[in-house]
């Protein structure tokens, strides 16, 4: 079968996703293409601190609606710290003009949760200046404990385990002597949805604002992100490409059927997503950088990538995301960084 697309998108990260968005409001035809969950399943799920302009910011915003980001310079980590962001998904959002240093605080852990233990997330918020108390509910399953945050997530797709956890939940916070000014929880409600609806009947039961900590590799709220911009992609992984007079005329897919794009934007990451190995896996293009961090694909002014001797590989490809080299994805802004380049990628193709 021979397909014809203005615009392929190779990677369903941030990146890819604001890059297919982009160029769909530019009225161009686009296709996406996916392995799987992108490397954004295995963040936090916030957005790092990088100045990015307003157009960007609402276009993220327009396309993650569902979890229903907001502006905050901070967050709390499952770890007890405090961390800088730009942006978080509203179940992870706290008052902090409202919840100050000397604050009373509670975190809560469960009781089938060997894994996430309150005690010393309290304590290094109080080293942050709150006063913390570590609340225990009486939830586990059946069989003892769930090994992981993702068994819980897992288990809080059924409606009657839901309300029994809202039920324990709000029972454990009602006994305390003292009302917090906010409780925080781990980050396990659920990898589909968002579960602020949940967190406010918490609220609405105790008067108690409650949040989830930010998590960590390979979150649950992280695999709610990477679940939604994965929406308008296909599975399927490109097997050969056809590379003519500097321009990219054909890929064909690993399910047989052929492309033929007038333009390709690659956001496949890094090593962690498999966009890269040795070299970059698709288009064996050369992998630069003075450091681990910071390697990735050498580009032009218009996010092109370059071949080994400096040369544009084909006209009609663009990079965006981590793909690109230069810069370290942990200190230097990552997710914001993906978002802006993914989005001007979709504006040069």
């Amino acid at each position: 079968m021979l397909l014809q697309t203005d615009v392929l998108v190779i990677g369903s990260g941030v990146a890819g996703a604001m890059a297919l968005r982009k160029a769909q409001d530019r009225g161009l035809r686009t296709m996406g293409l996916t392995r799987g969950l992108g490397a954004s399943a295995y963040s936090s799920g916030k957005v790092d601190a990088f100045a990015i302009s307003d157009e960007v910011q609402q276009a993220f915003l327009s396309l993650t609606q569902e979890l229903r980001y907001l502006p905050s310079t901070l967050a709390v980590r499952e770890d007890g710290h405090l961390v800088s962001a730009m942006l978080v998904q509203a179940s992870h959002f706290v008052d902090f003009d409202r919840v100050r240093p000397d604050s009373l605080v509670g975190v809560m852990d469960f009781s089938g949760m060997p894994s996430f233990h309150a005690a010393p997330v309290c304590r290094m918020l109080e080293s942050h200046g709150f006063r913390a108390v570590p609340i225990r509910a009486a939830v586990s399953p059946q069989s003892g404990c769930w090994k992981s945050f993702r068994e819980f997530a897992r288990a809080f797709e059924d409606p009657d385990f839901v309300d029994e956890c809202l039920d324990k939940m709000v029972g454990a916070l009602n006994l305390l002597p003292k009302k917090p000014a906010h409780v925080f929880v781990p980050a396990i409600f659920g990898s589909r949805d968002s579960p602020l609806v949940f967190l406010r009947s918490i609220q609405m039961r105790t008067d108690i604002p409650c949040s989830e900590l930010l998590g960590a590799s390979f979150s649950i709220p992280g695999v709610r992100l990477s679940q939604i911009l994965e929406r308008g992609f296909e599975r399927a992984k490109v097997a050969r490409f056809e590379l003519k007079d500097g321009k990219i005329e054909r890929v064909r897919l690993s399910d047989g059927r052929v492309v033929e794009p007038k333009a390709l934007i690659l956001a496949t990451g890094r090593y962690l997503s498999g966009g890269f190995e040795d070299q970059e896996a698709i288009f064996e293009l050369p992998i630069v950088g003075d450091s681990f961090e910071r390697q990735g694909l050498r580009v032009n002014e218009r996010q092109q990538p370059l071949d080994r001797f400096g040369r544009l590989f084909a006209t009609n490809l663009f990079a965006a995301g981590s793909s690109i080299g230069g810069y370290d994805p942990k200190v230097d802004g990552g997710m914001a960084r993906a978002m802006a380049s993914g989005y001007r990628a979709g504006e040069l193709c």
